[in-house]
């Protein structure tokens, strides 16, 4: 999921502005290192995983 939302973000900050964006909070399943560096690229803000412990 998050690879498809890279693959539509750089459209999106071409007609959006979000500067506004402080970041993002992912959780239940793990983010490759590749996806945190881009995001990170392409909006200027954090993403933060989270993880639970509701699954056992």
């Amino acid at each position: 999921m998050h690879r498809k939302i890279l693959d539509l973000l750089e459209e999106v900050i071409k007609k959006y502005d979000l500067r506004s964006l402080r970041m993002r909070v992912s959780a239940a399943e793990n983010l490759p290192m590749e996806v945190h560096k881009r995001w990170k690229e392409l909006t200027g803000c954090e993403l933060y995983e989270g993880h639970g412990l509701t699954e056992h």
